[in-house]
């Protein structure tokens, strides 16, 4: 609800977020949303209406379930859009003016092309969600306006939505350069050159790993409208003459894309022949051209946004606060006291032909024993004060004065509370309501971004409440790094944070890395720091907190999906929310995250690479052998049985090149028993061993410095291969049954920029 004071004569216009029951049933297309005016008076709430009015105020609301749900921002007319001036559905289940918008057509061509209904939520750009609960069930966002930025409220609700895990398509055709900065802050660095028209448009595809082929040219009557961009910071997708016609970079937990290509480039009118969509009455007027299905793939695929289960963040939680329930291993312990000394009551009862007496010691016993059981329970009750624990998982981005915070509490109580809680800078939380049903709770908005739970009561035991909130800072996050002579060295900062520890750099298809951070914010990562698998700190012996938090970087990078940039993730004392809890200990941790921003080492510097951001993958060699030992999608090498040569491509960061290869050194972890391992470099079109192994079980290490094998390819790729054969001084039945594996591969480079 949300309570709100209007003068006489006067018309207020206000918005309240609602949340769906998690008991409707999930086959459900819509619920019925009954208003009703509360008095409450006398210490009590009442209705001020009869039920039976209350169908007066009644509305269904329709329940979309499509996956990804998709909204647009754009200059719609008072009559393209709901009498409210709300959301609507885009859909057969409404009928509605449709707008006379291209860029609107282009939405629905993209969700046509992927087997989407033309269901769409619109907004007006004059009328953004002033909450964030307003954006929380898109997927995707299109923003086709230039009025975003004149509502800097609005352009925080969508960036702090695209913080989180949303998608936001931005169609520069439409959106101007200063718009796209009040969204996105310095966290855009594309800069634009010129608007040009074009009669002739031909868009290529752009992706490294698409398969080229030639397009077709159409030539239009009137000029599409081009942008063209000098991209930064970003990965082009599509291109028209060199220049962008699609690209996209990440931001946060979500993705941002762009179009620079007007409408008619990416669609055409629909045809007689043209497929029928999935569903009737999801006719479009236009259908994507060829080049619009890969993007609308990328734009409109949900991706899975990394988070930590609940469930396994729980434990982290309770285990803070000292709350424990007892043990499975006490309770057995003491009923199997129980049952013992029944035993032995019976056996001595027996001999002294007493057996009767067991009649009415038998509940004396099990009296005795509840007895334990419950000063147990309200020794454990008593000894732990009522508390709240908080993990906090913090998102920031370089450019950006904002981050998100999403997380859970834990909340314990050794009795019944029913004190208030709330909140007085905005943000949410949910409370765990399960086994509480029968009573009506609200969220009560008494201002901007102070709300406060009303008729709430928790149970004795521990709660777990669900958060998210926007985390305004003071100053941009600026989080930028170089190779240098020992490794990575960077800078972070500044940050509402302090004592930063236990941190990691998590980089695409490889494994982590440990990260030192002093207290300037300043940063370092270097040879020995890569983690072996399954590893997340570098400190010897672990305390109780540390092993909580290395469970959660496991469950975390199990969870999420490659990134596709460098993340810094450290741990520090959580922030203050805002949020009020009448609970006096309180207390939390943050686990941030922060992408770093890849500079160029300067001219004639000498610098390392560390095995953490040099990706591999198999290939084909040159002498036409096809990969089989090792799994590109999986990043994981396979068991074989039979000698192979494997040929690998290393690739230098962007960041590194242009750089003259002086040393390249590989450590592996290999179990070749019964086989014989090389190393081969690749010179002059001719494979030469640079390290010979005879049965190899355990790590390794080869180095190699001869410069021709050394030189880079025209990508920044190396080219080297393995090669596993029979070893001719093993006995020959067990030879032909040994098995070989790589258990772990890693390679770092030595080098110099080319330059003074």
């Amino acid at each position: 609800g949300r309570r709100i004071c209007v003068p006489p004569k006067s018309l207020l216009r206000s918005t309240c977020p609602i949340r769906v029951p998690e008991t409707l049933a999930a086959d459900a297309g819509h619920a019925e949303l009954v208003t009703a005016e509360i008095d409450e008076g006398q210490g009590r709430e009442r209705m001020r209406r009869p039920a039976a009015q209350a169908i007066l105020n009644s509305h269904p609301i329709l329940l979309d379930r499509e996956t990804p749900a998709v909204g647009m921002l754009g200059d719609f007319d008072s009559g393209d859009r709901c009498g409210d001036g709300g959301a609507h559905f885009a859909g057969p289940e409404r009928t509605f003016s449709a707008p006379d918008d291209l860029a609107y057509e282009l939405v629905l061509a993209a969700k046509r092309a992927r087997g989407l209904s033309r269901r769409l939520s619109v907004f007006d750009a004059g009328e953004p969600p002033a909450d964030p609960a307003g954006l929380e069930v898109l997927d995707v966002l299109v923003l086709s306006t230039n009025r975003l930025a004149s509502n800097p409220g609005g352009a925080a609700v969508v960036r702090d939505w695209v913080l989180a895990g949303g998608h936001l398509w931005i169609m520069l055709d439409d959106v101007e350069e200063e718009t796209v900065s009040v969204v996105l802050g310095d966290a855009f660095a594309s800069t634009v050159v010129d608007r040009v028209g074009l009669t002739r448009v031909q868009i290529e595809n752009a992706r490294p790993d698409w398969q080229r082929k030639e397009t077709q040219a159409v030539e239009f009557e009137e000029p599409v409208g081009f942008v063209r961009v000098i991209p930064c910071g970003a990965v082009v997708t599509d291109a028209v003459d060199g220049w962008p016609a699609a690209f996209h970079q990440s931001l946060g937990a979500g993705r941002v894309f762009f179009t620079t290509l007007g409408p008619a480039a990416w669609m055409r009118p629909t045809a007689a022949n043209d497929p029928e969509p999935k569903t009737n009455g999801d006719e479009t007027q236009f259908v994507a051209r060829d080049a619009l299905l890969p993007f609308a793939d990328e734009c409109l695929g949900r991706e899975p946004v990394w988070s930590v289960p609940p469930a396994a963040i729980e434990p982290f939680l309770t285990k803070q606060i000292g709350y424990r329930i007892l043990g499975r291993g006490a309770v057995a312990g003491v009923l199997a006291a129980f049952c013992a000394a029944l035993l032995v009551a019976g056996l001595g009862l027996s001999r002294a032909g007493r057996l009767e007496w067991l009649l009415w010691l038998s509940p004396l016993a099990a009296a005795a024993t509840s007895l334990v059981f419950l000063g147990v329970a309200a020794s454990a009750k008593r000894s732990v004060p009522p508390a709240v624990a908080t993990l906090q998982m913090v998102v920031l981005e370089p450019g950006m004065a904002t981050g998100h915070v999403s997380g859970l509490a834990a909340i314990y109580n050794p009795d019944a509370c029913d004190s208030s809680m709330g909140a007085r800078r905005g943000g949410r939380f949910f409370p765990d309501m399960t086994g509480m049903s029968g009573r009506r709770r609200r969220m009560v908005w008494t201002d901007e971004g102070a709300w406060h739970w009303e008729n709430l009561s928790l149970p004795p035991g521990v709660r777990t409440a669900l958060l998210t909130l926007p985390l305004p800072l003071e100053k941009t996050v600026d989080c930028r790094a170089r190779f240098g002579p020992t490794g990575l060295e960077g800078t972070l900062g500044p940050l509402p944070f302090t004592s930063l520890s236990d941190a990691v750099i998590s980089v695409p298809n490889q494994p982590a890395a440990a990260v030192r951070i002093r207290g300037d914010g300043t940063f370092r990562s270097g040879s020995g720091d890569v983690f072996a698998p399954g590893e997340f700190l570098s400190t010897a012996w672990l305390s109780d907190l540390q092993q909580g938090r290395e469970s959660l970087y496991e469950e975390l990078f199990r969870a999420r999906p490659t990134p596709s940039r460098p993340l810094l993730y450290a741990w520090a004392d959580a922030v203050d929310s805002g949020f009020l809890f009448p609970q006096r200990d309180q207390f939390g941790s943050a686990l941030i995250s922060v992408a770093v921003r890849m500079e160029r080492p300067l001219p004639g510097a000498q610098i390392l690479v560390p095995a953490s951001f040099m990706p591999y993958r198999s290939v084909t060699g040159p002498d036409g052998r096809n990969p089989s030992a090792y799994n590109n999608a999986r990043h994981e090498w396979v068991e074989k049985k039979t000698p192979h040569t494997e040929w690998l491509r290393f690739q230098l960061p962007a960041a590194a090149l242009p750089l003259q290869v002086e040393q390249a050194t590989l450590r592996f972890e290999v179990r070749a028993p019964s086989r014989s391992f090389e190393v081969m470099g690749y010179a002059g079109g001719r494979l030469a061993a640079v390290t010979r192994l005879s049965h190899p079980i355990g790590a390794y290490q080869s180095v190699i410095d001869r410069p021709q094998m050394l030189r880079l390819d025209a990508e920044g790729g190396w080219l080297m291969a393995i090669r596993v054969g029979d070893d001719q001084s093993a006995a020959r039945g067990i030879m032909s049954q040994a098995t070989w594996t790589i258990d772990s591969l890693q390679l770092e480079i030595l080098g110099k920029v080319p330059g003074e």
